[in-house]
């Protein structure tokens, strides 16, 4: 197992994405560190046209270049370093390419109106004497034969630029934190980038497996998913919404709301997760209890827009599984205050058993969660 620790960071207020790659660049030179590795990749409708036209400025990118009937996702043409041995490490660009590369970016958005474009430059050894090779990030992304979209497959200790319509932050710094008997605090290396880049707006840990390590884990999600959407059935939860429903009916008083779900659930030792940016979720609330094998069980309810539709997501995560029943979300009608109270009840019934059940067959084959994870 592979341990990473990644923070988004927003300093578009700070640095324009045109000076992005060098004040990058200068920020890891002064901080004694250097990168080993260049990736990138510009998903925009507008590449072929631009390598049309300026084919002097172009020519020596060609090779990255991947015309649209070779996207197997269907998504356009792109320019990318990330082939389709992908996963043995053909992900970065060759020597003698990064004036290119560089060259290209310091001119996004203007001249060149791109949009959906990555840089990542790889092989940052924080701690020193560490692995900086690429680790896979899932079962299903073993199976992409080149990474098109903007989630990129992959993680690596670097830090990855992005320009993007819907982008959060514009900066990611991946850090591998592997170590035994608990992975490597990141508190001196984020005291050292707060100069450069502020606070983290976003950060998260994830935790890398082999393949045949996916594999298995994938046979047994399935069958986890299938067994607890059957129960959900089996407990008499009240039947879900239809979509057949007259909307004219579907225009009723809102009575289901925060105050009334709370105490179902906290009286079965939910509590209330609090979110850090307030009103970031609206209409969202969610509850999350931890068992003795350090699992995850999380009930979330949606509220829709029509006031007499909840949207219920259960989800149970440890370091190597992520079980989500129903194939994410449940959706559950009512016309009274009584049908939303009772919808409730099965849903706090089901959460409960569920927690009760199932967590020590999870530890028997996944294994069980190290208490550390609860951090990340």
């Amino acid at each position: 197992m592979r341990v990473f620790n990644s923070f988004t960071f927003d300093i578009s207020g700070k640095v324009k994405f045109p000076a992005l790659m060098p004040y990058i660049v200068n920020m890891i030179s002064e901080l004694g560190l250097s990168y080993r590795n260049i990736g990138f990749r510009i998903h925009d409708g507008a590449v072929e046209r631009l390598m049309r036209s300026e084919p002097e400025t172009f020519s020596s990118l060609e090779k990255y270049f991947v015309p649209a009937e070779k996207n197997e996702q269907g998504t356009g043409a792109l320019l990318t370093s990330f082939r389709e041995n992908w996963t043995k490490g053909d992900i970065y660009i060759g020597p003698g390419d990064s004036e290119a590369v560089f060259g290209l970016f310091v001119k996004i958005p203007k001249p060149y109106r791109l949009d959906s474009c990555i840089l990542r430059l790889d092989g940052i050894d924080w701690y020193g004497g560490g692995d900086i090779s690429p680790a896979v990030k899932s079962r299903a992304a073993y199976r992409l034969k080149i990474p098109t979209t903007s989630y990129l497959p992959f993680m690596c200790s670097g830090i990855t630029l992005k320009h993007d319509s819907y982008a959060v932050g514009n900066v990611t710094v991946e850090i591998e934190t592997t170590a035994e008997p608990e992975p490597r605090g990141t508190q001196d290396i984020l005291r050292k980038l707060e100069p450069y880049l502020g606070d983290p707006v976003f950060s998260a840990g994830s935790c890398m497996f082999a393949p045949e390590e996916y594999e298995r884990f994938a046979v047994l999600r399935k069958s986890y998913e299938k067994r607890m959407s059957q129960l959900l059935s089996e407990l008499g939860a009240v039947s879900p919404y239809k979509e057949t429903a007259v909307f004219g009916d579907m225009l009723m008083p809102k009575v289901c709301g925060k105050q009334m779900t709370t105490p179902y659930f906290k009286k079965i030792g939910f509590e209330p997760v609090k979110h850090p940016r307030k009103g970031s979720l609206p209409g969202i609330f969610e509850y999350v209890r931890y068992d003795a094998h350090n699992f995850r069980y999380r009930a979330r309810f949606n509220k829709l827009p029509h006031n007499n539709i909840l949207g219920f997501h259960f989800q149970i995560t440890g370091c190597n599984f992520d079980i989500i029943p129903f194939y994410g979300e449940a959706r559950f009608a009512y016309k009274t205050k009584e049908e939303a109270e009772e919808i409730l009840q099965k849903l706090a019934e089901y959460t409960d058993y569920v927690y009760s059940h199932i967590g020590d067959d999870l530890a028997s084959d996944f294994g069980d969660t190290p208490a550390w994870y609860k951090d990340m």
